[in-house]
């Protein structure tokens, strides 16, 4: 029901339901007070666009988020030979990279130990074609995600 869009270069979060973006405004507190909803929407700066789906989510409220991203600097990757991808994986990948598509662009992948997530990455990598930003928990994750990067 609550949808964050740009607009001519502006993040809005918007609603069909009025009223119900009024209720979620006077919930969200200070940063975004309902005084400052106006007709296409409640202004969003991009800063505050990461915080503000954290704050919903907390008060019950999912936000599909429509924005799209910032164009990255292109990076020139591959697949080296043949690399073979399980159906999930080719999956999660194309849902990745459907930026165009409403919800495409990010996401989470939620895979279990064994699975190929670290392929998956690579893969959304390659078929976004820029730098991609890897977070790891420990310097094992780092050093799989390397040599995999490097295989």
């Amino acid at each position: 029901q609550l949808r964050l869009v740009r607009d001519d270069g502006t993040f809005w979060l918007r609603s069909d339901d009025k009223a119900l973006l009024q209720r979620v405004c006077a919930e969200l507190g200070d940063d975004f007070a309902p005084d400052r909803l106006t007709a296409r929407g409640l202004p969003v700066t991009p800063a505050r666009r990461g915080p503000l789906a954290v704050r919903l989510g907390h008060l019950g409220w999912p936000l599909s988020d429509e924005a799209g991203h910032t164009e990255g600097q292109s990076l020139a990757i591959g697949w080296r030979g043949e690399t073979p991808l399980r159906t999930y994986q080719q999956e999660a990948i194309a849902a990745l990279a459907a930026q165009d598509a409403p919800g495409g662009g990010s996401g989470v992948i939620v895979l279990p130990c064994g699975a190929g997530k670290t392929l998956v990455g690579i893969g959304a990598s390659v078929a976004l074609g820029c730098w991609t930003l890897v977070l790891c928990p420990n310097t094992s994750s780092v050093q799989q995600w390397i040599a995999t990067y490097r295989r």
